[in-house]
This record gives structure tokens, sequence and C-alpha cells, in this order.
């Protein structure tokens, strides 16, 4: 019998232990297989975590600051002006990784897949 894992680098890091201690990563990859280690890693999608993230900073921000946003529209009399009082530089903590990755982005805004 013949067990096979492909596992590909599209919207993940495979991280070199894939090399180094296959057999984690095979016991994670097929559940029948967990008498081959005791420990079962997978390797997580990066992109799914930014896109949940990215929707829920979006969620909360709305929570917290929707009104204000509301009012600000109101009495800065446009969305660029608005912008540019709320503007700070930087990535959010929770995306940095993906966004040094390259992963997130324009491809990730708006997919239904949550």
């Amino acid at each position: 019998m013949r067990w096979e894992v492909e596992l590909h680098n599209v919207d993940r890091v495979i991280p070199w232990t894939v090399i180094a201690d296959p057999a984690p990563h095979i016991a994670g990859a097929y559940p029948a297989l967990s008498w081959v280690s005791e420990l079962a890693s997978r390797i997580p999608t990066l992109r799914r975590t930014d896109q949940i993230s990215y929707e829920r900073i979006i969620f909360y921000a709305r929570v917290a600051y929707g009104r204000l946003i509301d009012t600000m529209l109101e009495r800065e009399g446009s969305s660029e002006r608005v912008v540019d009082r709320l503007w700070r530089e930087g990535t959010p903590r929770r995306l940095e990784t993906t966004r040094y990755l390259g992963i997130g982005g324009e491809s990730c805004v708006g997919k239904e897949s949550l």
C-alpha cells in the first residue's frame, strides 16, 4: 500500500519540517494514518486567516465607529475629508504576516467562503 501527500504552497508557507520530519504532516493530512505519528500537524492556510481577520476587523470597526463616521460625513462634507482625518499609516497587527507574504488584499475581499 502506498500513501502520498501533495502539499502546494498556494495560500500557505510549507515549513522545512515537512522534509526533516514528514510523519506528523502525513498524520495531519490523513486521520486514518494517526498511527504514523502521535503528533498530527496541519499546515495553516494564510489567505483564509487573512480574510477572516480582515472581515472581523471591519465588523468591529463598524460597530465601534460606524455612527462616528456617519456624523463625520455630515460635518466634514466629503468622504475624502473623513478619511484624511482618520488616516493612520501601517497595517493592523493581525494582518502583518499576510501582508509581508503578499497574501490578502483585493484577491480576498468579497469572497463568500467564510
